[in-house]
């Protein structure tokens, strides 16, 4: 009993001592009602985050100091404590800034318009909020191979995993992606995806055994699923070609003719050339002008 009891406290240590060391921030000793100052009172941000409009970097503390809010209050009063302070016997200041993003310019953003609410705006309960990865994705559009973490964070990408991508995360992450693909996408585009799913390597349960034969429906039914991964056009026609597999509309007698308006796929051509040349062009050069010459 004695050892089971030291195993979990072994357990429960080294479960705390992780979660603090990927940066959770302790509890805060401080309380602040925004929306009685900002909504109720409609006193600006500015008023009390002062030099944000000047900020530049990410590590610069903007909030406000007890001084700030002796202008309204009586801050010296013992009874008033606890209107801030959440342990007013014991007051202390706040809980220290612990922040994976090194470099954010406040002056750059605000001077192309962007207002406080643009990162900060409430939901749900919240008054305000912490700005998160998906407001910057809002504007800056994610890049392949996590080339423009640098923008912001000034760590190795490789470290700024989210705390899910633990050991065997490479193993279950599909399950992830399928049930929250936006938060994926905050650091990933589809070509990250496709350098470990080449094609060769996909699990059976993407493409089960007899997909090979019964892929064309699916095609049919939502292509855009097929070119998430499969972007050359050349993927299907070389696979095709090599295969002798033909539209069920080359098989008719009319198809092609030699003489008259040359068949069936004239006007299918005429209609819809596009598909045409999904197969039918040599470099460049559409296989009509085999038959039809550069008319």
């Amino acid at each position: 009993m004695t050892l089971l009891r030291s195993s979990l406290t072994i357990i429960v240590f080294l479960g705390a001592s992780a979660f603090l060391a990927n940066g959770a921030a302790p509890a805060s000793t401080l309380t602040f009602p925004h929306s009685i100052h900002v909504e109720d009172n409609g006193i600006e941000c500015e008023v009390c985050h002062e030099g944000v409009a000047a900020s530049r970097n990410a590590s610069e503390d903007l909030r406000p100091g007890m001084d700030l809010c002796g202008d309204c209050h009586d801050v010296e009063t013992e009874d008033q404590c606890s209107l801030c302070h959440l342990g007013p016997g014991d007051p202390q200041s706040y809980a220290a800034q612990r922040s994976k993003v090194e470099v954010f310019d406040h002056q750059t953003h605000l001077g192309r318009g962007l207002d406080c609410a643009s990162c900060h705006e409430a939901r749900g309960a919240e008054a305000v909020r912490r700005a998160a990865m998906g407001d910057c994705r809002s504007c800056h559009a994610t890049q392949a191979s996590l080339e423009d973490c640098d923008l912001c964070h000034t760590a190795d990408p490789t470290s700024l995993a989210p705390r899910s991508h633990g050991p065997g995360w490479t193993h279950w992450h599909g399950l992830e992606s399928r049930a929250s693909s936006a938060e994926c996408e905050s650091c990933h585009t589809q070509s990250d995806c496709q350098q470990c799913h080449s094609g060769d390597n996909i699990r059976p349960r993407v493409h089960p055994t007899g997909f090979e034969y019964r892929h064309a429906l699916d095609a049919q039914i939502s292509s855009l699923d097929c070119e998430s991964c499969h972007v050359d056009r050349e993927f299907c026609s070389s696979c095709h070609a090599d295969r002798g597999v033909l539209p069920e509309n080359h098989s008719f007698g009319d198809w092609a003719m030699a003489t008259g308006d040359g068949g069936r796929h004239s006007l299918e051509a005429q209609m819809d050339l596009e598909s045409c040349l999904l197969c039918h062009e040599d470099g460049g050069r559409p296989v009509c002008a085999r038959c039809h010459g550069d008319r």
